[in-house]
């Protein structure tokens, strides 16, 4: 159960993951983007899991589930007022 409570705790940080990414390589594309994003995803992951002493069992898999959910977050707020910066009314 810890596992899983680690793991939710790091997707809450996706947002403002994908949020400085946008602002630090605004220009670049969606993949170096994702990339980044991806990296600190695993990297906050790694330090939680050391500090729990708990591993991924399968890491490509689980790094495939996590590029799901980064692809999923970063589409809708792609589609949001947010990223258009149009104020909702």
């Amino acid at each position: 159960m810890n596992f899983l409570s680690n793991t939710l705790k790091v997707l809450g940080f996706l947002p403002s993951m994908i949020t400085a990414a946008e602002s630090l390589f605004g220009p670049r594309s969606g993949q170096q983007k994702k990339n980044h994003v991806l990296d600190m995803a695993r990297l906050t992951m790694q330090v939680r899991e050391a500090v729990a002493a708990e591993e991924i069992v399968d890491e490509t898999r689980f790094n495939a589930g996590l590029q799901l959910v980064i692809d999923g977050m970063a589409e809708m707020f792609n589609a949001s007022a947010w990223h258009k910066g149009k104020a909702v009314s």
